[in-house]
């Protein structure tokens, strides 16, 4: 008979958070930074990719309210989430509140899996900034920026508290 799969596709309204999250995915041998969701009634925040929602560009600093086609994969991947999301419509758009806080922690690890370059690192030619996973720079005072070359060089995991500027997608 072959692979034989079945599909059940239905309509959602999800809520996706103003930030990212640190993740590791199905396995995966490297951490990322992952959207943070939840079906709407729901209060419980799930972590995924941040490409889960196919046709959906994700901006840091915004809560978004979508609605998306979700399609139910049967036999589900092994490496991938059992759903398909697909974008449909943007119902809400809010920008966080500036100098509204939240918290990322950052994995600093010596896992010959891992690449290390590529979790936190210094920005050249910018003063006291930081790129964390290679998808976003944040600012730190002279002596945060010191505490986080330390933590770097022990190999220490970071607690970041991050606050929004005036714009938003700006940590």
């Amino acid at each position: 008979l072959g692979n034989v799969s079945s599909s059940n596709t239905h309509d959602e309204t999800i809520i996706v958070k103003n930030h990212k999250t640190e993740c590791r995915l199905y396995n995966a041998a490297e951490r990322s930074l992952c959207i943070q969701y939840h079906k709407k009634g729901d209060s419980a925040w799930l972590i995924e990719s941040s490409d889960l929602i196919k046709g959906f560009s994700y901006e840091w600093g915004y809560e978004y309210e979508l609605e998306v086609e979700v399609e139910d994969l049967d036999p589900a991947p092994q490496d991938a989430s059992d759903k398909k999301y697909t974008f449909k419509s943007l119902v809400r758009k809010t920008p966080a509140i500036a100098g509204g806080e939240f918290e990322l922690s950052v994995s600093i690890y010596n896992d010959s899996n891992a690449n290390e370059s590529s979790i936190i690192k210094r920005v050249l030619n910018k003063t006291n900034v930081f790129e964390i996973y290679n998808q976003k720079e944040i600012e730190c005072s002279l002596e945060n920026c010191a505490k986080i070359d330390t933590a770097i060089s022990e190999n220490k995991g970071i607690l970041f508290g991050l606050k929004l500027p005036a714009s938003p997608s700006q940590p």
